[in-house]
C-alpha cells in the first residue's frame, strides 16, 4: 500500500513541477504556430522582467494562463483581447498624430515656399523698376548733354554773327565818315 502511494507521488512529481512552470513555458515548443508571443515590456512596462524559459529566450507568452482549464484561458484570452486594443489604440493615436504632424509640415512648407516666391517676385520687380530707372537717367543725360552742345554750338553761332555785325557796322560807320569827310572838303572848294 505505501510502496504504491510512493509510486504514485514520485510519477505526480514531475507533472506538478511542469504545471508550476506554465508561466515561463514557452509555448512555440509544442507545434502551437498560432500563439502570440510579444516582448512583455511592449504592452506593460510595469511587468516584470520577462522569464528566460528552457529555449533561453526572453519572450513570455501574453497569455499562458496558470493551468489549461476553460476559465483560465477565457481570461487570458480576453486579457490579451484587451491588450491587444489598447495597442492598436495606441498605434492609431501615434499614426494620427504622425498625419496631423505631416500635414503641419506640409502646410508650414508651402507657406514658406510661398512666401519665398513672393520675396522672389519683389526682388525681380525691384531689379526691373531699377534697369528701367538707370535706363531713363542714362537717356536724360544723354539728351542733356545733347542739348548742351546744341546750345554751346548757338551761341558760338550767335557770338561770329555778332561779332561779324559789329564788324560790319565799324565798317558802315568808317564809311560814313569818309563820305561826310569828303562832302566837307568838296564844299570849301
Amino acid at each position: 500500500m505505501f510502496l504504491i502511494i510512493g509510486l504514485l507521488l514520485a510519477v505526480s512529481q514531475p507533472i506538478l513541477a511542469s504545471s508550476d512552470e506554465m508561466g515561463a513555458y514557452d509555448p512555440r515548443s509544442t507545434g502551437h504556430p498560432n500563439r502570440t508571443f510579444i516582448p512583455a515590456t511592449v504592452l506593460n512596462p510595469q511587468l516584470p522582467p520577462p522569464v528566460l524559459t528552457n529555449q533561453n529566450t526572453p519572450y513570455q507568452s501574453i497569455y499562458t494562463p496558470p493551468c489549461w482549464c476553460p476559465g483560465c484561458q477565457r481570461h487570458a484570452f480576453s486579457k490579451l483581447a484587451a491588450e491587444q486594443a489598447e495597442l492598436t489604440h495606441y498605434v492609431q493615436q501615434q499614426s494620427r498624430r504622425m498625419q496631423d504632424y505631416m500635414n503641419l509640415q506640409t502646410s508650414v512648407n508651402r507657406d514658406f515656399l510661398a512666401k519665398i516666391t513672393k520675396l522672389l517676385q519683389i526682388h525681380e520687380e525691384q531689379a526691373r523698376s531699377s534697369n528701367e530707372f538707370h535706363k531713363q537717367h542714362t537717356k536724360f543725360m544723354q539728351e542733356q548733354a545733347a542739348f548742351q552742345r546744341e546750345t554751346s554750338e548757338h551761341i558760338v553761332a550767335l557770338v561770329g554773327g555778332v561779332s561779324q555785325a559789329l564788324a560790319s557796322l565799324q565798317h558802315l560807320r568808317d564809311s560814313i565818315n569818309s563820305a561826310v569827310a569828303g562832302l566837307g572838303s568838296n564844299s570849301s572848294h
